[in-house]
C-alpha cells in the first residue's frame, strides 16, 4: 500500500510504504522473504502524482511503515531490527511499526491505529500516530473500500480472484443468472481489453493505470491452465463461472498447487463437456461442501505455490 499527502512541510508530498501483515514470520525461510520485501521498498517509488527524480523533479523520500495486529506489533518491533542485523541488511528510509485493533465507538466500529516503535518524517502524522488515532471504520470503507490495487503486481490468485468475485458475475448474461449456483454453472466469453477497463476502477486515485493489461492476460492464462477457461481467438477466452464459492482465492491456490483441474468441465469446440470432467466434478463437489478454511495445503504444496505466484 503506498499513501501519500499533498501537504507540507513536505515538497511535493508525504509519501510513505505501508505493508500489513497478520503476523511475524518465525520461519527462516519466511522471515527471508519479508526482509527481501522491505528492501525493495527501500529505493525510490516511481509512477506516482507526487513526482520523483526521474520527473526531473526533487528525489521524493518515503517512509517505510509496518502495520500488524496490536499483539504483533512488539513481536515485529524486537524482531526485525535482529532480522536485518543477521543479515547484514541496512534500510536507508526511517521504518516503523504500527499496532491495530478494532474497537466499538459510541458511533459505531472504529480502528484504533498507534506507533509502537521507530519515527515517521511526517512531524504531524508522527506525534497523532505516537498518542493514537481512532479511525471511523465504515467511513474507510467507504473512501478506500474500491481500492484494490496498488503500484506493483499482487500474486496471480489475488487478480484471479478479483476477476472471480467482481468482474465475472458483472460479464454473465441477465436470461442466464439463475444458473449461476448449478453444478456446472455458466460460459461466459471474456476479451481480454474489456476486463482490463473493468478491472481499473479498483486502481487508486493517486495511481488510476498501476494496473496493468499484461497482468490481466496472465491472469486468464492461468484461469485455463486449472480448467476454468479455454483460450479463443482474438485475446478473448470462455470462463466457466459459478456462484457461491467461499474464499475463491483459498479455492483457485488450493487447484493449482494440488496441481489438479477445478472439476467443472470446459466444452469442447461441438460444446459439450469431456468425461474426464465428469469425473473430475466429485473432486471439486467435495471441496466445495466443505468449509473453505479447512482447505489445507502440504508444506510441499504451499511451496509449489509460493514458487509459481511469489
Amino acid at each position: 500500500m503506498v499513501f501519500e499527502s499533498a501537504g507540507r512541510p513536505y515538497s511535493p508530498g508525504y509519501r510513505a510504504v505501508c505493508e500489513i501483515k497478520a503476523s511475524f514470520p518465525h520461519h527462516p525461510a519466511a522471515l527471508d522473504r519479508v526482509v527481501t520485501q522491505i528492501r525493495h521498498y527501500d529505493n525510490d517509488l516511481g509512477g506516482w502524482r507526487t513526482g520523483s527524480a526521474a520527473a526531473g523533479g526533487p528525489r521524493a523520500i518515503h517512509d517505510i511503515i509496518i502495520a500488524t495486529r496490536f499483539k504483533q506489533a512488539g513481536v515485529f518491533a524486537a524482531g526485525l531490527p535482529a532480522a536485518f542485523r543477521d543479515r547484514c541488511v541496512k534500510i536507508e528510509r526511517r521504518l516503523s511499526i504500527l499496532g491495530i485493533v478494532s474497537r466499538k465507538g459510541s458511533n459505531g466500529d472504529l480502528f484504533w491505529v498507534e506507533k509502537l516503535s521507530g519515527t515517521i518524517s511526517h512531524a504531524k502524522v508522527n506525534d497523532a500516530l505516537a498518542k493514537g488515532v481512532a479511525i471511523d471504520a465504515y467511513g474507510l470503507l467507504e473512501e478506500h473500500g474500491s481500492t484494490l490495487f496498488y503500484d506493483s503486481r499482487p500474486p496471480l490468485p489475488y487478480i484471479m480472484a478479483v476477476l472471480w468475485i467482481h468482474v465475472f458475475p458483472n460479464l454473465v448474461h441477465d436470461r442466464r443468472r439463475k444458473k449461476l449456483h448449478k453444478d456446472k454453472g455458466v460460459l461466459i466469453d471474456v476479451e481480454v481489453d474489456r476486463v482490463h477497463r473493468l478491472v481499473s476502477k479498483f486502481a487508486p486515485r493517486s495511481n488510476p493505470q498501476c494496473i496493468k493489461r499484461s497482468w490481466i492476460l496472465a491472469s486468464l492464462d492461468e484461469f485455463v491452465r486449472v480448467g476454468l477457461a479455454r483460450k479463443l481467438p482474438e485475446s478473448r477466452y470462455k470462463i466457466r463461472y459459478v456462484a457461491g464459492i467461499q474464499r475463491p482465492m483459498r479455492w483457485l491456490v488450493s487447484l493449482a498447487a494440488k496441481g489438479h483441474k477445478s472439476g467443472l468441465s470446459m466444452p469442447d469446440e461441438s460444446g459439450e463437456g469431456g468425461g474426464v470432467a465428469r469425473q473430475a466434478l466429485s473432486l471439486v463437489h467435495e471441496n466445495l461442501g466443505r468449509r473453505a478454511g479447512a482447505m489445507k495445503l502440504s508444506k510441499p504444496e504451499k511451496t509449489q505455490a509460493a514458487e509459481r505466484w511469489g
